[in-house]
């Protein structure tokens, strides 16, 4: 979905109030889920070549994943794409304390220039982002990782999934709610009703132009990308690593 000035939606919505309140609205609506998907992405990586040297995060967004990867890895370099300004500011600020390690480009990694000059690739990893594309959008992306990946490379993905049955994702949708129902109690003291909070998940995602796709046909697009070894390795509900 684009906006009304022609340029995707996210890219207006990550602006910098949202950049500043992105960890906010993270631990209230994400919590526990959230820093599991983080775990799992970096728990993935463990099979990484014990050689390996580059690691790039698609959104990196304010920096939270990268600096699980570059704690955890420390003879290896990430390099950050997102196409917010404000968020790659806010993460140039949060992993400071890693010097070179940690370089940023600004780029719309749905547009195929993403990988200009870029060096290859121990690993791509990316979480909460590659789902504002179009199931097309998709497909292109993950054909075009595989071909920056050296051989041996990985490609690991978290992101919202949405199940072919509707039913399903009702079910889903209604987990979300209850979960951040309970949040808010806890965490703010304020009551919301279900009802409300589903209203404000389906108006997030509109705003922000989600496009999420079913895990089952996102395994198959990388199968047919050339992928060897393709498998879900995290889940809860409408959230997956891949």
């Amino acid at each position: 979905m684009k906006s009304k000035t022609g340029g995707p939606l996210w890219r207006q919505v990550y602006r910098k109030e949202r950049a500043q309140e992105y960890h906010r609205l993270m631990h209230l609506a994400g919590g526990k889920w959230y820093l599991d998907m983080l775990g799992a992405v970096v728990q993935t990586l463990s099979f990484l070549r014990k050689d390996a040297t580059h690691i790039l995060d698609l959104g990196t967004g304010t920096g939270r994943l990268a600096c699980r990867v570059l704690r955890c890895f420390p003879s290896t370099e990430l390099i950050g794409i997102d196409g917010s300004a404000a968020m790659l500011e806010k993460a140039r600020k949060n992993l400071r304390r890693f010097g070179r390690r940690a370089r940023f480009f600004c780029r719309n990694f749905g547009q195929s220039n993403w990988g200009a000059d870029l060096p290859p690739l121990d690993a791509v990893i990316s979480t909460i982002a590659i789902h504002h594309l179009t199931h097309a959008g998709k497909r292109k992306l993950y054909a075009q990782i595989f071909k920056k990946l050296k051989p041996g490379g990985l490609f690991i993905n978290g992101d919202p999934v949405w199940p072919e049955n509707q039913n399903l994702k009702k079910r889903n949708d209604l987990m979300w709610a209850l979960y951040i129902q309970e949040r808010y109690k806890r965490l703010i003291g304020k009551d919301k009703t279900v009802s409300s909070l589903l209203a404000w998940i389906n108006k997030t995602r509109d705003a922000e132009g989600d496009k999420p796709t079913s895990l089952e046909g996102q395994l198959s697009w990388l199968k047919q990308a050339g992928y060897a070894h393709v498998d879900c390795f995290w889940k809860t509900f409408g959230f997956a690593v891949f």
